[in-house]
């Protein structure tokens, strides 16, 4: 319990500047689900297989709204976070809805971009920015509340935010570097090594190594540090209080905790991809569609149906981009995060 709460306090400090803590968070009324609940019924264990796509627009948990392409332009990827989604588009410019989304309306472009206990994005030049939802620039003057930290500075291959007030990115030559998050005591620095990704979750960040195996360190929790699994994985996603990874078989394997019960388990796959948020996670599977797993609060396990290039999985919401460059958002849309802008 107290994980899950350092997470949903976490997320917090994005919209509150509170303390440490942890969040890289809309179907129609045809339901479609296998072993699982309707939207909205907050059962935990749901398997959300997609619906039927919605109307769009009301704050009704099981809502799906669809961000239409306009004027030739589309979107590339979307991160949704815990009130508030942003997504790139493919000219490289960012768009952001819900609760404070003009603050996060970063100018710019960029080469990817990640949203959690901040924003950050990747820079044409492979470096990077992170800014808070008040649309300050980490390390700009000495204003910031959150953390007064500015970027690291070298090249980039990543950067990952998802998760608590803190981020941890990928550089150049597979190293990883965390920061942010100086104001918990249980900070472990991340292990040596080359890396071939990163996540940074809730109150704890996990690695696919260079050789695929996956290790994990503390980043505001107290231990034990939920330990992988063995094996060798392409792919990994840390969220409020565990994480998922897609093995080199392309099934799926989850380590960690969740209220009061097991970690969620997956569906047999293959996966292409994975996101985990709070008490649920989503996958891409292979040819595109979306499977979701776990609590179904709000309907956000519950994805819709479609072909999809990539997945985002917030706190109440989950939002994925299809592969017209539309974007579409299922869960709670009580302020707007489920309603995603034309390109």
């Amino acid at each position: 319990m107290k994980i899950v709460q350092s997470f949903i306090i976490t997320i917090a400090v994005f919209l509150t500047a509170s303390a440490c803590g942890g969040s890289s968070f809309s179907v129609g009324t045809d339901y479609s689900a296998t072993g699982g609940n309707a939207p909205g019924s907050g059962v935990s264990g749901a398997v959300g297989t997609g619906g039927a796509a919605g109307a769009a627009g009301d704050n009704t948990g099981g809502t799906t709204t669809v961000g239409g392409a306009a004027g030739g332009r589309a979107f590339a990827s979307v991160s949704a976070g815990y009130e508030e989604a942003c997504a790139l588009r493919t000219d490289g410019t960012i768009a952001c809805w819900g609760f404070r989304a003009n603050y996060l309306q970063l100018a710019g472009t960029f080469t990817s971009l990640t949203l959690g206990g901040r924003a950050c994005g990747l820079n044409t030049d492979r470096t990077i920015t992170c800014w808070d939802n008040s649309g300050q620039i980490f390390g700009a003057d000495k204003g910031n509340y959150v953390s007064p930290s500015p970027s690291p500075t070298g090249s980039f291959a990543s950067v990952s935010a998802s998760g608590g007030i803190g981020a941890c990115a990928l550089r150049a030559d597979g190293t990883v570097v965390c920061w942010g998050a100086e104001q918990c005591t249980d900070v472990a620095a991340p292990p040596s090594g080359t890396f071939a990704s990163v996540s940074d979750g809730a109150s704890f960040a996990c690695g696919v190594r260079s050789d695929g195996t996956v290790a994990c360190w503390d980043q505001c929790l107290m231990p034990p540090i939920p330990a992988p699994p063995l094996g060798t994985f392409t792919s990994v996603s840390v969220g409020g209080s565990f994480a998922c990874g897609v093995r080199t078989d392309s099934s799926i394997a989850c380590w960690g905790h969740a209220i009061g019960e097991t970690t969620p388990t997956p569906p047999s796959g293959p996966f292409a991809s994975v996101s985990v948020g709070d008490q649920y996670a989503c996958g891409q599977k292979t040819d595109g569609t979306i499977v979701c797993w776990g609590d179904n609060t709000y309907g956000k396990a519950t994805p819709p149906s479609g072909i999809f290039s990539s997945i985002s999985a917030g706190y109440g919401f989950a939002c994925g981009v299809k592969t017209d460059g539309t974007i579409v958002c299922w869960g709670n849309n009580d302020l707007g995060q489920a309603t995603p802008p034309a390109p």
